[in-house]
């Protein structure tokens, strides 16, 4: 059942694509250059500042992987983020959840088809703003293919966790809270998230990363730099895959 869903989704963005015609189609291949001019952009900002990273002498090569598992910790807390707002709509509120139920098909297909679109809403842009820190970090450590299919295939369920938490914590939003109230709820979510993804960055203390001098000893920053950041979090383990 989860499959005809799946190919149901996969029949309607290809026939979504076939029917762009005239303003249409400019008005989206602009976006999509203009996309890819951001995403170039990215990538010149990183491989420059990956590679003065790197050229640090003695801990340049810690600098660099303490900066990745950085910056995968604020993806995945900002995921978590995404997709407790976008979970509200596509397990609640979504048009074709009326004609789904009326189909024959049972619920945990459903579930799992909306939980996988939520899992893809709230990730895919954020997986596309960090594939030029990859590329460039894959570029300047001299990193093979299978760099790049390790990133892949760790990625999916380093996305599919923090969705998962995302959907989690929806759901009991909408078990304690009549329906009429939860999107004030999610609103007020949303102005707490710019605080929880601020709490998590400054979790990492970045500025110790860019300033050693304010340590007392060197020692302490080498330390600093071999410690985990956010150990128990699958940001850290992507890092450690990697």
């Amino acid at each position: 059942m989860l499959l005809l869903l799946l190919k149901r989704k996969a029949l309607t963005a290809r026939n979504t694509l076939s029917s762009l015609r005239g303003w249409q189609l400019k008005k989206n291949i602009v976006f999509l250059c203009t996309g890819l001019a951001m995403l170039a952009a990215l990538y010149g900002g990183f491989w420059r500042l990956l590679s003065y990273l790197e050229g640090v002498q003695l801990i340049g090569p810690m600098l660099s992987w303490k900066l990745t598992s950085m910056v995968l910790l604020m993806t995945f807390s900002m995921v978590i983020v995404s997709s407790i707002i976008i979970s509200m709509t596509t397990l609640y509120y979504s048009f074709d959840l009326k004609f789904l139920f009326s189909c024959p098909l049972d619920s945990r297909s459903v579930f799992m088809d909306k939980a996988l679109e939520t899992v893809f809403y709230s990730s895919w842009t954020l997986i596309l703003a960090i594939l030029p820190y990859i590329i460039a970090l894959g570029r300047i450590k001299g990193l093979d293919f299978g760099f790049y299919l390790a990133y892949l295939f760790l990625m999916a369920p380093f996305v599919m966790l923090a969705g998962a938490f995302g959907i989690f914590f929806s759901m009991l939003v909408m078990y304690y809270f009549p329906s009429s109230k939860t999107r004030d709820v999610t609103w007020m979510l949303g102005s707490l998230s710019v605080g929880f993804v601020y709490v998590v960055f400054r979790f990492s203390r970045p500025e110790r990363l860019l300033r050693p001098d304010s340590l007392e000893v060197v020692a302490q920053y080498i330390q600093y730099l071999q410690s985990p950041t956010a150990p128990y979090m699958p940001s850290w383990w992507v890092t450690k895959a990697m």
